[in-house]
């Protein structure tokens, strides 16, 4: 586990307000049309797809903001297809790689937020997550990276 200063992206993303349990609904439908999107317009994609939760503390029944983004270079000057886009803020965080399936993404939340709790971190309830890679077919080789806002 580090801490980190992750610096702004530029994203084109989808917004919504979900629950943790609805979020399955979501897993690889949004990212199909954001890439399809990009390439549309011309966008050049500079990394894997990212989910960010905004007030998620943990609670399964409570909604939270989600977005679903790619990383792009630039934006068109004159965009106009189906997402939004913007570019990050300074994003400061701990983080770790998450080997193996998302089911067991938890146990790698609550090593980082016993990281937090040992170094007096507060945490912003704004994660990351990252996905380099993805395989639903072989869920114990996927890979994710992990990020926490902290204060």
């Amino acid at each position: 586990m580090q801490t980190k200063i992750i610096n702004p992206i530029n994203l084109l993303y989808y917004s919504t307000e979900t629950k943790v349990t609805d979020l399955a609904q979501y897993v690889g439908v949004i990212a199909d049309r954001l890439y399809a999107d990009a390439l549309k317009n011309n966008m050049r994609i500079v990394g894997p797809p990212y989910w960010l939760y905004d007030g998620f503390t943990g609670d399964e029944a409570q909604l939270f903001s989600l977005e679903i983004a790619i990383p792009v270079e630039t934006f068109p000057e004159n965009y106009t297809g189906e997402f939004a886009t913007k570019s990050t803020e300074e994003f400061k965080c701990v983080w770790a790689i998450h080997e193996g399936e998302w089911t067991k993404i938890p146990e790698t939340y609550g090593k980082l937020f016993g990281y937090m709790g040992q170094n007096g971190l507060t945490p912003t309830y704004k994660n990351r997550e990252i996905y380099i890679h993805s395989d639903l077919d072989a869920p114990e080789s996927m890979i994710t990276l992990i990020q926490v806002g902290i204060e």
